[in-house]
């Protein structure tokens, strides 16, 4: 039995209400301290110390950090009146949480489920980190058939491809099916397209300048012919003798090494501050975009989903036409077997910066992203109340309707992704299920693509089971992508499985949620648990993920290279977090 702690902990009816008080006496006392939020309000952090935003140009340490900089001033002689750069800044700052003894995270866009950015004393927003630093892009050393361009870490991902299309004339070899978050977000995670040819996005990386423990500025790359310029004791060593002689404006220290690359490309915030990335780019390409229905088969006795063949060939792109191919299941089954199935393929063409003219599906607007029509004239500040409308909408309906109806409002927004004729535009303007902002709940997981049916199955099982017997409901479909593997040593796509097998391809399945909806944390533990015990799936970083230390041992078997590499970047501690506590990957 619970202890009352007061009159109004005493009446259960107002208990629920206690946190409304509590968070307007927060406000009223602490209004000079920052919250952050994600995008949803489902990740809180409430740093002690301060949240700090990085300023783009030069800037004197009473103007960059005004509620510690006299703290500042007593450690550092002759800072008071030095103009700092972006980097000095995010530098000195981390030098501080080494002195301190504090620990610091850095912040985007908040577009992650994830309680990665969770931490104690310090965020760092890095959002005005948003320069594409390339003036002229220069052929890649190590692969000469892209080039490579710079950009701050802070900038949102669709602006940086807006970049590459009006000043360079380039791409990105692929690209997620959102775009709204940072690069530094971005690279963190190893987020990825849909493509049985490519790779995630930290794959196509080729430089890292990030501010590691005690401030120290490292510029880290593969090294050529795999002979490295620094041991990792050699990079620790230079870490602790540059920080005893500290100076906030030092230059960034150049690191040639695969396994410091390898750990880097996807760190999930524990390396330091992404400060820029440095990708591969090609030439400019428009694609061609198709959309397509389908029926898969649900056949309890091999407790399978029999993909159609259709589905099969653009899976491997058998038929050349599915560079990149992504599709959308609904979830309910009719007809006891059939499952309704939206498949978006897409092949390279020709760049034209003709644009088509897009047609509006405005039940998509409205529901999976909360976009509002241009034409209608209305502000994006209404995106969220829209969609949470929507959502109340058809969560109504759910409960008014048998299970049997369920299906409906699934097969509408399936729907509304088709259009008549193929579509063409520039390479980051199709095969986008959003136009850089999402307005729902998820959670994703890689699995090695000889599963995916078994696992589909059990997913669509699991779905029905709880509607129809519990009255639980996801009125979204589900969304199944691939990617080949890699050799990043926490890249939900590596190569090497739970039980050492090496696989060249995984697939990775999305369940989707609307806003307020009931148990949405609840049911995606249950099928987390359920394909991890059963192919070893791994989480999206970025999603909503129940990893803890056992099961990350177990779906990332060499874990423990990337926590040694770790130890020598990380060495105070200063990027350990409650998230890494709980996954076993502080130092």
């Amino acid at each position: 039995m619970g202890t009352s702690h007061s009159g109004l902990d005493a009446c259960s009816c107002t208990r629920k209400y206690v946190p409304t008080f509590s968070n307007a006496v927060k406000k009223t006392l602490y209004y000079q301290k920052k919250v952050f939020y994600n995008f949803d309000g489902s990740v809180v952090v409430e740093p002690i110390v301060g949240q700090f935003q990085i300023a783009r140009d030069y800037i004197k340490l009473q103007d960059a950090f005004p509620q510690i900089h006299d703290h500042i001033e007593g450690l550092y002689k002759g800072i008071r009146n030095l103009l700092l750069r972006t980097d000095d800044q995010i530098s000195l700052l981390l030098n501080y949480a080494y002195q301190k003894n504090l620990r610091a995270r850095t912040i985007g866009t908040g577009a992650s489920w994830s309680d990665i950015i969770k931490t104690r004393d310090i965020l760092i927003d890095t959002t005005k980190l948003n320069v594409v630093i390339t003036k002229t892009p220069i052929p890649c050393r190590n692969n000469p058939e892209y080039v490579e361009v710079e950009v701050q870490a802070g900038m949102i991902v669709a602006e940086f491809c807006a970049e590459l299309e009006h000043r360079f004339g380039l791409a990105l070899p692929i690209l997620g099916n959102y775009a709204g978050q940072t690069i530094g977000g971005l690279i963190s995670t190893s987020s990825h397209g849909s493509s049985f040819h490519a790779q995630t996005m930290s794959n196509y990386v080729s430089q890292i300048k990030l501010i590691s423990s005690r401030g120290i500025k490292l510029c880290i790359r593969r090294s050529v012919n795999h002979r490295p310029s620094h041991s990792l004791e050699a990079v620790k060593a230079t870490i602790v003798n540059m920080s005893q002689s500290y100076n906030p404006c030092h230059h960034f220290i150049d690191i040639e090494n695969d396994e410091l690359f390898n750990s880097v490309a996807v760190a999930i915030g524990c390396y330091g501050a992404i400060y820029s990335v440095s990708f591969l780019c090609e030439k400019i390409y428009n694609i061609r975009e198709i959309v397509s229905s389908s029926v898969a088969y649900y056949d309890r006795s091999e407790k399978r989903v029999l993909l159609p063949q259709d589905v099969q060939h653009g899976l491997k792109n058998e038929n050349g036409d599915s560079e990149f191919f992504s599709f959308f299941v609904d979830p309910y089954i009719s007809q006891s077997v059939n499952i309704n199935i939206t498949y978006i393929k897409g092949s390279r063409v020709a760049y034209n910066s003709q644009k088509n003219k897009e047609s509006c599906n405005c039940y998509l607007c409205w529901i999976t992203c909360g976009n509002i029509c241009e034409k209608q004239g209305l502000s994006s500040t209404f995106h969220a109340m829209q969609t949470d409308i929507s959502a109340a909408l058809l969560h109504s309906f759910s409960q008014l309707n048998c299970s049997s109806n369920l299906s409906y409002p699934v097969r509408i927004s399936m729907y509304g992704f088709q259009h008549s004729q193929p579509r063409v535009d520039v390479w980051y303007k199709v095969l986008q299920i959003t136009k850089g902002n999402i307005r729902v709940r998820t959670a994703e997981w890689a699995i090695p693509l000889q599963y995916l049916e078994n696992a589909l199955f059990d997913v669509i099982s699991q779905t029905n089971l709880f509607a129809e017997m519990y009255g639980f409901t996801s009125l979204l479909p589900i969304f199944v992508r691939l990617i080949k593997s890699d050799t990043l040593y926490l890249s939900p796509a590596y190569c090497i499985t739970a039980k050492d097998e090496r696989v060249s391809h995984f697939a990775f399945i999305e369940v989707p949620f609307l806003p307020g909806s009931f148990g949405i944390d609840s049911f995606h533990s249950k099928i987390e648990d359920l394909l991890l015990q059963k192919y070893g799936a791994r989480p999206h970083w970025s999603k909503t993920n129940f990893l803890n230390a056992e099961n990350l041992r177990i779906i990332y078997p060499h874990w423990r290279l990337w926590q040694t590499v770790q130890s020598f970047i990380n060495i105070d501690g200063t990027f350990n977090s409650q998230f890494t506590d709980r996954c076993g990957l502080s130092v």
